[in-house]
């Protein structure tokens, strides 16, 4: 009885590793899908900030290129 007793110890208690495993796993995915998720995001407003300063860039240089033809 006591033997029995020990192995489903054993095996609950491996169980209870294995569920705690997965809850990592599960955790740590969900934690890197947020984390690119975030920082798309943040690409996404950083190339909207460049293609300002492009735009403005082009508009002063095609300012300058008419004073010079005028």
């Amino acid at each position: 009885m006591s033997e029995r007793k020990n192995v489903n110890d054993v095996q609950r208690k491996r169980k209870n590793r294995v569920n705690r495993l997965k809850s990592m796993i599960v955790l740590i995915a969900v934690l890197l899908l947020l984390s690119s998720v975030i920082l798309n995001i943040i690409l996404v407003f950083k190339v909207f900030e460049l293609q300002s300063k492009v735009d403005n860039l082009y508009s002063v240089e095609s300012a300058r290129m008419v004073k010079e033809v005028l």
